[in-house]
């Protein structure tokens, strides 16, 4: 609250200088504000989360190359992408269960898009038949309740649709793409289902042992700087909230 105070303070000096002409002069009164602090770091989730990535990227390429599948590429990728995607939860495993049903129905409509309506249109119909399906899924997306749903067609969809200058529609190519999508959603939700999930009780424990640490250590009077630790504990109170919802 104090930096944007001051920010505020130093754009209306700004403001009234440009009415009177004299804005070079009153330049040098704006200040940067002060550095915010560091927010809190969870290293060992941040840890865990990375073992999973590993774990999920290298029993995949192990998979691709063992079976010397072709679209095993696409098996491995998506499975390490949709892992750093949810790195940030407590247990991604119920968003990446939606996630293969989200992606079964991206299969369906890519499908019927790219071997039923796309063939017969131009330009301008193309626009107006994506518009269609892009555009409620990019409204889902702005709905946190939605968003996950809205993810999986915005980035499912298109990738599954692979519009080229030339319509060439190849139902082997297809297939194996979406084979190769639906399965590394699986086996990512797997992966982190054994790896990466933890309750959101225990991590909630976790976090009000931090800030019950960092209290203890301001009535202690052991931290020089009392505003980095009370920016450090609101964070730490955030990140409570969210994991108890």
């Amino acid at each position: 609250m104090r930096d944007v105070v001051e920010v505020s303070r130093a754009c209306q000096s700004l403001r009234d200088a440009l009415k009177t002409e004299n804005a070079a002069r009153s330049a040098h009164r704006i200040a940067s504000p002060h550095r915010i602090p560091a927010p809190h770091r969870d290293i060992g989730m941040a840890s865990l989360s990375a073992l999973t990535v590993a774990i999920c990227l290298a029993s995949s390429t192990f998979f691709w190359i063992a079976s010397g599948w072709i679209d095993g590429t696409t098996f491995a990728q998506i499975s390490g992408v949709l892992c750093c995607l949810l790195a940030t939860m407590d247990d991604p495993v119920p968003a990446m269960r939606k996630f293969v049903d989200v992606t079964t129905g991206s299969v369906i409509a890519a499908f019927a898009y790219g071997f039923a309506i796309l063939p017969m249109i131009g330009f301008e119909p193309l626009v107006a038949a994506l518009g269609l399906f892009l555009i409620p899924a990019g409204i889902c997306l702005a709905v946190p309740l939605l968003a996950i749903v809205g993810m999986g067609l915005c980035i499912n969809f298109p990738l599954l649709l692979t519009l080229q200058g030339h319509q060439s529609s190849d139902f082997m190519t297809f297939a194996n793409s979406g084979v190769a999508t639906v399965l590394a959603i699986i086996w990512s939700t797997v992966v982190c289902g054994i790896f990466r999930s933890v309750m959101a009780e225990t991590n909630a424990r976790r976090l009000v042992s931090v800030a019950q640490r960092h209290v203890a250590g301001i009535a202690a009077c052991r931290h020089a700087e009392a505003h980095v630790t009370r920016y450090r504990v609101i964070d730490v109170a955030a990140s409570f909230g969210q994991a108890r919802v």
